[in-house]
Parts: structure tokens; C-alpha cells; sequence
């Protein structure tokens, strides 16, 4: 993702040591970036032409046998057979006392509390959830990481047995064809009804691969859709596709119903190659294991936009929790947790957290737990768009001011002119050099868009003044400190 300061950095480091060691590239290097309009496919399959090509040259196909023509369907990664087994009722398996959870065996949490922390008068829907973990004590650490996993809406799930013309309660085994497919933890050696394959394990609302088209090509009873669906993987035909499908966010089951003739044709086998595994999501912790005793804690935006599509695209997960009363209610979550990417310091040295929007979750569970201080304090720095609308946490921030945290906030909307946390950097540039001075550690957490390289500019403006050094100079220091671990980032996409 080019987004991220570090971009393919392990590729490209493998890259050039494999030259040093006199390798010789047989094609470029390819980089793929999500970044792109096509996602990882817009570089991967151009790469992979160039590639194929390259080694046909230096290893020709023995004489006779031609290529395999791009029309031929190949078999399924997986095997979904139809067996008399009975099905396994629990969706997951009971986690005995003790064990810690994982993505293969995750922890039901009950669900106490879903409460919105914007008005309703405003746009971004933010929750605060609070789970119960009293019964599964977990051991967690201030900025660690959450993992939770949705199930699809049963509407979505309905409409695609109808489209498959299958029954919901057949019972199906998932198997691999060969060694190298690996079945989904919850799929191994179990039996599930086919409702419960796709509410649970089948990405039936994600945007669809390429390999979809190719797939959804061969299915198609209707020569126009098959000439129509071929032409989406022609290079030419990549802006047609950018266009009726990534630009306008469509997800799988909206492209079944622009190609009719596919319904009732789609082979059982190729579901799981169709659709792809229904990915965990992942939501920094908003609590403290000392200070929120017995419970876990997050703060979620919902996704909900609009495109040129009449229905505004929402997320799997956060449409349900959306759909959730906001009180205690019979819901578990299925999650896991697993270690941050933050390496914490102790309390004697200061630190400078920067999270704008929900970027101040890791913080609520890092400074919660921290002793204040009046000399050389903790520093937050927060950034949103209106104070009344969406200052999250605010009022906990300005209990925590009173007993030595310094709070700066950067409210973008509520003056003529708009002020982000990398302003407010700027303005208070003497403070944070004195903590920087002193040791201090930078944590940065938020959307990875331009935030991050905005926010790095500013503290290399505060080291070339504080320090009254050159630019050149105070953007060795901060490269020192992000060398050192006193500059850490966690951003997402």
C-alpha cells in the first residue's frame, strides 16, 4: 500500500540482496499496492504475463504441447460434498477454561454494551462497545489488538441459496484438493449446513477478485455475459471494469444480478474460489486490563457511504453491530486477541501519543494505565471534526488533564479555517521539543492516507527549530528515533 511510508519494503530489500549475491531478475520486480484501482491485481497480472513469458523463453514448451487455452476451467481449490453426516449445531467449539482463544477456536464474548458516541445528527456513526470477559479472563497488554468475526445478514444469505437454487440445510465437508489448499480452521473435519457455511465462513458481501469474472464467465449460460465477462479481464477492458465494479463499490452478490443467466449455474465446488473466507476485522482496544477489570473495550466507526449505487455500501461487520440495541443483549462476538505492534516504555519516560478520530483507541488503554505526571507529562494529541459532535473519550481526557496529562486537540470544523493534529503540533513545537529532548516516545495511530507523512513533517519541523538544526539534519533525528523505537506508527487502510 503506498500509502504506508515503508512500501513493499521486505520485497524490495529481498530484491536488491538477491542482486548483490549476483542474481540475475528474470522480470522486473513487480510491486503490487492496494492502492490501485484494481487492488493487488493490477500489478500482479501484468507482472505474471511477463513473467510466464519470460520463463517460456528460457524453458520452451517441449515440442508439440501447446498452452493451455485461457478459456479452460480449471478444478476447484476445495472439494464441497454433499454428505449424510449431521451437522455440527455449534457454530464454534466450546474454549475450556484456560485456553486462550485463537481464530480457529475464538472466545463468544457476551456483548454489555453498544452505545453511539456521536449524535445522530452527524455523520460518522462511532460505537463504544463494551464486552464481557469475566467468565474467560484473557491476558492482554495496553495496544493490543482485538480481532472479531462477523457472519453475513440472513437476507444476503437467502438471496444467494436462491440464486444457487440450493437448499440452506444440506449438509455439505469441505475438503482440499490438494496439500497446499488449506481449509478455514472452523471447516476442518466438521460437517456444517450450507446456511451455515455462508453466513459464517464465505465473503458472500465482499467486492469480487478478478478471478470471480473468470469463474462467473464459464457459469454463464448467456453468450452476451460470457463475451461481456471475458472482456473484464482483457487489458483492454480494465477501465470498463474499474469502472462498473471497484469505483462504485459493488459487492459479489450485486454483480450475480447483472448476469442473470448465471443463476442456478454455479457449481457447489467453486464456492469457496468464488467468494474467498470471511476475514476477521481488526480494532485496537480501547481498555485497560487493570483499569476496565473483567472487560474489553473498542471504539468502532460504522461504515456506511454513499457511491453512485442507489443502496449506501455499508461493512459486514459494523452493519450488524449497528443493528445491535445498544444495551446488554443475548449476543456473544466470536474473538481472539492478539499482541500490538506498540512497544510501551514504562512511566518515566514521557510519551507523545498522536490519534486523530478512532486512532485514540490504543491510547485510552495505553494512558489509562499510566502514572501522571506535572513534570515532562504525557501528551495527547487528538484531532476530529467538531468538539460537541465527536471528541471521543472527551470527557475521560479532561478528567485525566486535571492529574497531568497534556491534552492538545484539533477540531477541524469549528473555525473558518480547518486545523488538523499536524497544525497543532506545529503551535505547540517548544513543549514537544523539551519532551523530545528528554527522551519522549512518539506513538502514532490512525488511517494511513496522508495523515501519517503530514503528521512526520511536523516533528521534523520541531526538531529543526528546537534543536536549531537544518531540515536535512532534524530528518536524520526522526529517522534515528523511528530506528530506536522511539517513533512508532499503527496505521490501517
Amino acid at each position: 500500500d503506498t500509502s504506508y511510508p515503508k512500501f513493499n519494503f521486505v520485497a524490495k530489500k529481498l530484491h536488491k540482496r538477491l542482486q548483490q549475491l549476483g542474481g540475475t531478475a528474470i522480470a522486473e520486480l513487480g510491486l503490487a499496492d492496494d492502492q490501485h484501482a484494481l487492488g493487488v491485481e493490477g500489478a500482479l497480472q501484468p507482472w505474471l504475463q511477463q513473467t510466464l513469458s519470460a520463463v517460456l523463453k528460457l524453458h520452451p514448451l517441449p515440442q508439440g504441447q501447446l498452452a493451455m487455452p485461457p478459456t479452460t476451467l480449471l478444478p476447484s481449490k476445495f472439494c464441497i460434498t454433499k454428505t449424510d453426516t449431521q451437522p455440527q449445531v455449534e457454530v464454534w467449539a466450546d474454549l475450556s477454561a484456560g485456553t486462550p482463544p485463537t481464530r480457529g477456536q475464538p472466545y463468544l464474548a457476551p456483548l454489555l454494551s453498544n452505545k453511539r458516541m456521536t449524535p445522530e445528527s452527524h455523520f460518522q456513526d462511532v460505537r463504544h462497545v463494551v464486552l464481557d470477559i469475566r467468565h474467560h479472563p484473557m491476558q492482554y497488554s495496553p495496544g493490543d489488538v482485538a480481532y472479531l468475526q462477523p457472519v453475513n445478514q440472513s437476507q444476503d444469505v437467502d438471496f444467494l441459496l436462491d440464486w444457487l437454487s440450493m437448499d440452506g440445510n444440506t449438509t455439505v465437508a469441505v475438503t482440499p484438493r490438494d496439500v497446499r489448499s488449506s481449509v478455514p480452521v472452523r471447516l476442518q473435519q466438521r460437517a456444517v449446513t450450507l446456511r451455515s457455511l455462508l453466513t459464517h465462513d464465505l465473503d458472500i458481501r465482499g467486492q469480487p477478485k478478478r478471478y470471480f469474472f473468470e469463474l462467473l464467465g464459464h457459469f454463464a449460460a448467456s453468450e452476451h455475459e460470457v463475451e461481456r465477462l471475458r472482456e473484464f479481464l482483457t487489458p483492454e477492458g480494465q477501465d470498463e471494469l474499474i469502472d462498473y465494479c471497484y469505483r462504485m463499490k459493488r459487492t459479489c452478490l450485486e454483480v450475480l444480478t447483472d448476469f442473470p443467466s448465471t443463476k442456478g449455474q454455479i457449481q457447489l465446488d467453486y464456492l469457496l474460489d468464488m467468494f474467498g473466507s470471511l476475514k476477521p476485522r481488526a480494532f485496537s482496544i480501547a481498555s485497560n486490563p487493570e483499569v476496565h477489570e473483567g472487560r474489553l473495550e473498542l471504539c468502532i466507526a460504522i461504515v456506511n457511504y454513499k457511491t453512485r449505487m442507489a443502496v449506501p455500501r455499508t461493512g459486514v461487520l459494523t452493519s450488524w453491530l449497528a443493528s445491535l440495541p445498544s444495551t446488554s443483549c443475548e449476543v456473544s462476538i466470536p474473538l481472539w486477541i492478539q499482541n500490538g505492534t506498540f512497544k510501551v516504555p514504562n512511566d518515566n519516560i514521557p510519551l507523545i501519543c498522536v490519534g486523530p478520530g478512532t486512532g485514540v483507541a490504543p491510547f485510552r488503554s495505553i494512558l489509562m494505565g499510566r502514572s501522571p505526571r506535572t513534570e515532562l507529562p504525557d501528551v495527547l494529541v487528538f484531532g476530529n471534526r467538531n468538539k460537541d459532535a465527536d471528541y471521543l473519550f472527551g470527557s475521560e481526557w479532561e478528567q485525566r488533564q486535571a492529574k497531568g496529562l497534556r491534552v492538545l486537540t484539533a477540531f477541524s470544523r469549528d473555525q473558518d479555517h480547518k486545523v488538523y493534529v499536524q497544525h497543532v503540533i506545529a503551535e505547540h513545537a517548544s513543549m514537544l521539543w523539551e519532551l523530545l529532548s528528554q527522551g519522549a516516545v512518539i506513538l502514532l495511530a490512525g488511517n494511513a492516507n496522508q495523515m501519517p507523512k503530514q503528521v512526520r513533517e511536523a516533528f521534523v519541523e520541531v526538531v529543526k527549530m528546537g534543536d536549531n538544526v537544518s531540515l536535512r539534519e532534524a530528518d536524520i533525528y526522526i529517522t534515528h528515533m523511528e530506528k530506536t523505537g522511539r517513533y512508532q506508527v499503527e496505521t490501517w487502510s
